[in-house]
C-alpha cells in the first residue's frame, strides 16, 4: 500500500527506470551518489546525525523497493 511517505520514492523509482533495460543500474548509481552527498554533508555539519540516519533509512527503503520489483519481474525493472 501506498502512503505519502512512500510515494516519492516509488515515483522516484519509476523516473529514474524511464523504460531503460540498465534502470537497475541508473537506481544504483543515484542511491550511491546519495550515500556520498549524505556522507558529505554530516561529516560537513550541514546533517545533523539524526537527519543523517532518515535519510540512510529512507535510501535503504528505495533499494528494498527496487529489489522488490526485480523479485517480481525477473529481475528486470520495468515503468
Amino acid at each position: 500500500m501506498l502512503t505519502k511517505g512512500t510515494l516519492i520514492p516509488v515515483a522516484l523509482v519509476f523516473t529514474l527506470m524511464q523504460g531503460t533495460a540498465c534502470g537497475a543500474q541508473n537506481l544504483q548509481g543515484w542511491l550511491n551518489n546519495e550515500a556520498a552527498k549524505i556522507q558529505q554533508d554530516a561529516s560537513s555539519g550541514l546533517l545533523n546525525p539524526g537527519q543523517a540516519a532518515k535519510l540512510q533509512t529512507r535510501d535503504a527503503q528505495i533499494q528494498s523497493q527496487e529489489q522488490q520489483m526485480l523479485n517480481q519481474n525477473g529481475g528486470y525493472l520495468t515503468p
